[in-house]
């Protein structure tokens, strides 16, 4: 293989641009020169961006497909053969990671990621980077083809507080996110520094975090995601959860915690217990979300139980973990002569979202009463 003459492939958020090349290549040699927006949490860094595919389309056709380009060291990139320039304009799309290939298609007409799903461990969810460009070997040749890579999913992050820890006890072992449409095709971006468009998902699932050791929850806002890694998800527009008088459910999507909540005397309000009981158990406390997920960006869901006019959410009308469903830890029936979106404490979560770009931008706050 003979090595593609590149900056580093990947910089830290907030950086600019700075794209040089390091050894001219030879005068007739496709090189590129990369630069990766990113964040620190569950996404490329620029440690870990090693390797992206790369398809050049132009004059009508496909001049060449799906070409690894894999970093050696810094600022040393390898790709699996060596290219030329034609003598017409190229466009450029590269992706990441490499592993998407069976299902992408790029040829002059259609440029997708077809069906992709999340994987179910927030662990194993794959963070989507894409970039466009074009170039000719009269203006390219010398300097290189400029790869800037965008985020293409939207990133979720749930934080947690008690704002009543004088009265309540709330231990947190894990949390979910309920009902998500979770299935669809990614075109890929046909601009430079720009997002794709994702087709409306289909396929609801429900993706579940759940930790080791319980989490209390007190008056600061904490992270409940139980490590690093934050989902991964399709952006979208929710429809949240519904219920009408008689608890008939709308199918929506929502978010639930995993939680234990005791009182002062040490009364379990939630899960109830059953009589003779010894066992803890925990249960999932629910609230609706609707918010519309945008490419690119971050979303921060700050939980507030038992804030001014606000209670403990809804009994989840899916009670049992995403990841197990016979997990012994969590009750399916938290409140036996409830159903399923029926307030725990008389009073929903009430909740903020902060929501910021991916790529280091304005903080944006919306404000939701549940």
């Amino acid at each position: 293989m003979r090595t593609l003459m590149m900056m580093a492939a990947a910089m830290l958020a907030w950086s600019c641009s700075n794209d040089s090349v390091i050894d001219k290549a030879q005068e007739n040699e496709i090189h590129f020169n990369t630069n990766l927006h990113v964040e620190t949490r569950a996404s490329f860094t620029a440690d870990n961006f090693a390797a992206f595919n790369v398809t050049a389309l132009g004059n009508g056709g496909t001049y060449f497909a799906n070409a690894l380009i894999s970093r050696a060291t810094a600022g040393s990139w390898f790709t699996d053969r060596t290219y030329y320039w034609p003598t017409y304009e190229l466009s450029f799309y590269g992706y990441a990671p490499t592993d998407l290939s069976l299902q992408v298609t790029l040829t002059p007409t259609a440029q997708t990621v077809n069906d992709f799903t999340p994987e179910a461990v927030v662990a194993d969810q794959k963070d989507i980077v894409a970039a466009y460009s074009t170039g000719t070997k009269e203006h390219n040749a010398a300097t290189g083809v400029n790869m800037h890579f965008m985020h293409q999913l939207a990133q979720i992050e749930v934080m947690a507080s008690n704002e009543d820890a004088s009265t309540f006890d709330i231990a947190v072992l894990g949390v979910k996110l309920g009902r998500i449409p979770v299935k669809a095709t990614l075109t890929l971006p046909a601009a430079e520094r720009a997002h794709g468009t994702w087709s409306t998902p289909t396929a609801q699932t429900s993706y579940g975090i759940k930790g080791t050791t319980p989490i209390t929850l007190d008056g600061s806002m904490q992270s409940i995601m139980f490590g690093s890694d934050n989902w991964l998800m399709i952006p979208q527009q929710l429809t949240g959860m519904a219920f009408d008088e008689s608890y008939n459910d709308n199918q929506g999507a929502y978010l639930a915690v995993l939680c234990r909540i005791t009182d002062k005397t040490g009364k379990v309000w939630y899960p109830v217990n059953d009589p003779g009981q010894t066992e803890v158990k925990y249960a999932y406390a629910a609230v609706s979300i609707s918010t519309r997920w945008e490419v690119g960006r971050k979303y921060t869901y700050r939980l507030k139980f038992f804030s001014t006019n606000g209670g403990a959410g809804c009994i989840d009308p899916v009670p049992t973990n995403p990841l197990d469903a016979a997990d012994p830890d969590v009750d399916p029936t938290p409140c036996p002569d409830k159903s399923g979106g029926a307030p725990i404490i008389d009073s929903p979560i009430t909740f903020n979202v902060s929501i910021e770009d991916w790529i280091a931008g304005n903080d944006k706050q919306i404000t939701i009463e549940n």
